[in-house]
């Protein structure tokens, strides 16, 4: 008796091997952005794992987490999946979604973003009364950013001026 076949090894396949989660501020989640994950000759669930900083669900809205499974098998096509930095802390992310289930090489689509954060303390000043002509008494605050992307322009309301320094 002969037997004829193919061994069709399991596999996980993203359709994007790299995703830009773009720029949030420091405190709020990004904006999610998708792509879709096909599975077949799977034995188990796959289970799909984002980096540090970014959480993934199945839908755009609602269920965010770090990891998710996806419970179909043997075989599943276009399901989606959705990606959003958490916005937790200051920084450049990056780092690998994986996709893993038993037997497959697990995939992996590289993401890329950026948290950032600009604070100034105190957050209000009182710059009291002068008089026309006569300048104020100066103050100061301290600007302190981080994850920031492009160059901090400071400016002052009509009627006052600012400095890098107090003789200014």
């Amino acid at each position: 008796v002969s037997i004829n076949g193919t061994v069709t090894p399991p596999t996980v396949t993203p359709s994007v091997s790299t995703l830009n989660l773009g720029s949030t501020p420091q405190g709020t989640v990004g904006t999610p952005a998708s792509y879709t994950v096909s599975g077949s000759a799977l034995t188990g669930n796959t289970t799909i794992t984002a980096p540090s900083g970014v959480e993934v669900s199945f839908a755009s809205g609602s269920g965010y987490a770090a990891s998710i499974t996806i419970t179909t098998f043997p075989s599943y096509a276009g399901v989606s999946v959705f990606a959003r930095l958490t916005g937790a802390t200051a920084g450049a992310v990056s780092g690998n979604i994986t996709h893993a289930s038993a037997g497959a090489t697990t995939a992996n689509v590289t993401i890329s973003g950026n948290v950032w954060s600009l604070v100034a303390t105190p957050n209000s000043l009182n710059l009291g009364t002068t008089s026309v002509g006569t300048p104020g008494t100066a103050q100061s605050y301290d600007l302190v950013g981080a994850g920031l992307t492009v160059a901090t322009t400071v400016n002052a309301p009509a009627n006052f001026e600012i400095s890098l320094s107090q003789a200014g």
